[in-house]
């Protein structure tokens, strides 16, 4: 290996740091985050992979990045966050102890069928659980973790542009 101590190479901790900052960061973050070529950036995430300081999570056709020192139980949440479909319905549903399709479908403001899409991933993932009854009320898995998660989460901007526009293909 090359590069066996990623501690005194400045652009293995600039991705690093990136990583840390911004769990569940793609590889288009990476890139544009660092001002590195995309060579560089697959190089590095390649090598920082094998050694183990990094590791990635797989969802549909996107590769999410973390730092291995980041709480593998809460990947799923942070990749969720990022995408601004869920991030609506996890903020929401934060604010209450629980709601029915249609309350979340008035305050997001999306149509049912992506409503109902995200909702059924962000149950498969657990992070949002159905109250059965005569009207399905869905609540948040754990609470506490969302909150936290949603305050560590800081977007920019031209962040959330670009997370809508993944957003919108995600589901295909």
């Amino acid at each position: 290996m090359r590069y066996p101590n990623y501690q005194y190479n400045p652009r293995a901790n600039q991705i690093l740091t990136m990583l840390e900052e911004k769990p569940a960061s793609r590889f288009t973050d990476l890139m544009q985050g660092s001002g590195l070529k995309n060579g560089v950036v697959s190089h590095y995430l390649k090598m920082m992979k094998k050694t183990g300081l990094i590791r990635t999570r797989r969802m549909k056709n996107q590769e999410w990045y973390f730092a291995s020192t980041f709480d593998e139980s809460r990947d799923f949440l942070f990749i969720h966050l990022r995408k601004e479909t869920s991030r609506k319905i996890l903020s929401f549903l934060l604010d209450r102890e629980s709601a029915t399709f249609s309350e979340i479908l008035v305050d997001i403001k999306k149509s049912p069928s992506t409503l109902s899409t995200t909702l059924s991933n962000l149950t498969k993932d657990n992070l949002v659980t159905i109250e059965p009854g005569l009207v399905k009320k869905y609540r948040l898995s754990n609470k506490e973790s969302t909150g936290k998660a949603l305050e560590q989460v800081n977007l920019k901007t031209f962040d959330i542009m670009k997370d809508r526009f993944a957003d919108t293909f995600s589901y295909l």
